[in-house]
């Protein structure tokens, strides 16, 4: 029997933001509210969602900006970071990683990924990593980029052996916990977060958050993002305009109230996926998240063979699959003249062989059941 074609999309805000519902219905009103006021910029509300934010994320503090970039950008400035600097980073990222550590002044510094797609700490002495400024790992995909503390010893920590920040670019990674149960927030000293409107919690728009558990880093951050004023008409340092505005901390606040539901769906979605993409020959899937709640599955993705014609064929079935990415930033041409291929083998095999399923709150059973079973009839396989 022929199997009815379904659509199964990748994008998912026209359901979430409806005006029909109950979440649209309360984004309007309380935006509908605030027209009568006005205050859209640094609004009451910019600091109610920043001390939400902390609290759903397990960290200190939580600075509003105006996107992920700038959060990650703003991060690097208030630990110092600039000319001369060089910044280690995954070969496997968005652009913007990278990016906000150019913009900064420094240099990116690649480093290839581990079987779980996040940055590879490698074997190396203190000596080494005493060459940069920073380090910017990823939580990719929504899993945490874990410290490797058998690689450094509790009496001979990382951060004791060499004094270098970690700015976790934790974009994807909302909700997101190590196995002893700390919070992303509370990971590393400083995390930065997009609230673009394909993340996992997201706005109308672009806006960003930086948490950190350092309150010196914390004012900093609030004088950089706002042209470095302490009140209306004393400008104590340099800073830049990189505000969150009134109108997204709005949506914000409402869309935060529903993160456990959506990250609860996304983790039933990806382990029904798994479950149902194991065994076919052709695919292989990632190292199961330990423990298995603190992955928040921003991307759901697997290695296989033939990885375009795969796709082509979800797409033409109605399955909305993608690559994220198909360039590992070290082959950029961006970096043009600084690496070739073959430097991270790791990196370059996630992006000529990875496909990114549809994965957000909205999936229903069928049609998670019916990506399944496209891609087992791609291989050639029945479920």
């Amino acid at each position: 029997m022929t199997q009815t074609k379904m659509r199964v999309p990748y994008n998912y805000l026209p359901q979430e933001f409806s005006p029909l519902n109950d979440l649209g219905g309360k984004i309007i009103n309380a935006i509908s509210d605030e027209m009568k006021v006005g205050r859209w910029t640094l609004g009451p509300q910019v600091e109610e969602f920043e001390r939400e934010w902390a609290k759903a994320t397990d960290g200190e503090y939580a600075v509003g900006v105006s996107n992920g970039t700038d959060a990650i950008f703003l991060a690097l400035k208030a630990e110092g970071i600039g000319q001369g600097d060089i910044v280690a980073l995954p070969a496997i990222s968005f652009v913007a990683t990278a990016g906000s550590i150019k913009q900064a002044g420094a240099t990116p510094f690649f480093m290839d990924i581990g079987e779980d797609y996040c940055l590879d700490w490698g074997d190396y002495s203190a000596g080494y990593w005493n060459n940069f400024a920073a380090v910017v790992p990823v939580h990719w995909g929504g899993r945490l980029c874990e410290f490797p503390f058998d690689k450094f010893p509790s009496d001979q920590t990382f951060m004791g052996r060499v004094d270098i920040p970690v700015i976790a670019d934790a974009a994807q990674a909302v909700g997101a916990f190590e196995a002893a149960g700390i919070g992303v927030g509370r990971q590393y000293e400083t995390s930065c977060f997009s609230l673009h409107p394909l993340k996992n919690i997201n706005v109308m728009g672009d806006g960003g958050m930086i948490v950190t558990n350092n309150v010196t880093i914390k004012q900093k951050l609030h004088y950089l993002r706002n042209h470095g004023l302490s009140d209306r008409d004393h400008q104590d340092v340099y800073g830049y305009n990189h505000r969150l505005s009134t109108l997204q901390a709005i949506v914000g606040l409402e869309v935060l109230k529903h993160e456990r539901q959506y990250t609860r769906h996304r983790q039933w979605a990806a382990s029904v996926y798994r479950g149902g993409l194991q065994g076919i020959d052709g695919v292989s899937l990632p190292p199961r998240p330990d423990p298995i709640g603190s992955h928040v599955y921003h991307l759901f993705q697997f290695e296989c063979e033939d990885r375009d014609r795969l796709i082509d064929f979800l797409n033409e079935e109605g399955v909305e699959a993608k690559v994220h990415y198909p360039i590992p930033l070290h082959l950029q041409k961006a970096n043009e003249g600084r690496y070739v291929k073959g430097d991270f083998p790791r990196a370059e095999r996630f992006a000529d062989t990875h496909v990114t399923l549809p994965l957000h709150p909205f999936l229903s059973n069928e049609q998670v059941d019916y990506t399944i079973s496209k891609v087992r009839e791609f291989y050639g396989e029945s479920k």
